[in-house]
């Protein structure tokens, strides 16, 4: 199923850095083109986290609609403040959720908007996968996958990988925790795509999951 909505959206992305925070601010400029901007930001944040993986950095964050004001010098207003709450008190490990009151809301919009050719209920709920917690985040590793399978190549998940590993052997509990978690995400991953990656990438399942003993 195509994920993305079969109509154009005038993306105005506008993003903001200080200290280790990135702030990414998309107008909605239509309540009906709600449900495809959250698939498509959900896809532009699922590759970025992608490319930060070859640069072995791990990021961890919060998607979510409110009012926002942003310059060239400064950013603030609810919709900062809900995001920065949420990836504080929820997103907790390497992950960018996606807050619970946009994600319904893009489904209600739904219910009122009818596309022919595209489920916006699917394309949501593909972008963003459903945690332990109950709280869905972009799964960016599903991306990956698919890019490896597409490539041929699936070095992006060994870095991903040994990254992990890297990880699991922090002695600060906090700091493994999250690697834990990340471990048993890339491991449903792999297992997920062990078809398409054993034949299309000779990378043998066992080659690419984290094993208990390392």
């Amino acid at each position: 199923m195509n994920s993305y909505p079969p109509y154009d959206l005038d993306l105005e992305v506008q993003a903001s850095t200080f200290s280790d925070l990135i702030v990414r601010v998309v107008p909605i400029n239509r309540p009906e083109e709600l449900p495809g901007l959250l698939v498509y930001e959900g896809g532009n944040v699922s590759w970025i986290q992608w490319a930060l993986l070859h640069r072995q950095l791990l990021v961890r964050g919060a998607i979510t609609i409110g009012n926002i004001f942003i310059d060239d010098e400064m950013v603030f207003g609810p919709g900062l403040n809900r995001a920065h709450l949420l990836e504080s008190k929820h997103s907790l490990n390497p992950r960018v959720i996606v807050d619970p009151v946009a994600f319904e809301e893009a489904i209600r919009v739904n219910r009122s908007t009818k596309l022919e050719g595209w489920n916006p209920r699917e394309a949501l709920q593909i972008v963003f996968k459903r945690d332990f917690d109950g709280f869905r985040f972009v799964d960016y590793l599903s991306t990956t996958a698919l890019k490896c399978i597409e490539d041929r190549d699936a070095s992006s998940l060994m870095i991903h990988k040994n990254k992990i590993i890297e990880g699991l052997a922090a002695s600060d509990l906090s700091v493994r925790t999250k690697y834990e978690w990340l471990c048993s995400y890339h491991n449903e991953t792999v297992e997920f795509f062990a078809g398409d990656l054993t034949s299309r990438c000779k990378s043998p399942k066992d080659d690419l999951v984290i094993q208990s003993n390392q």
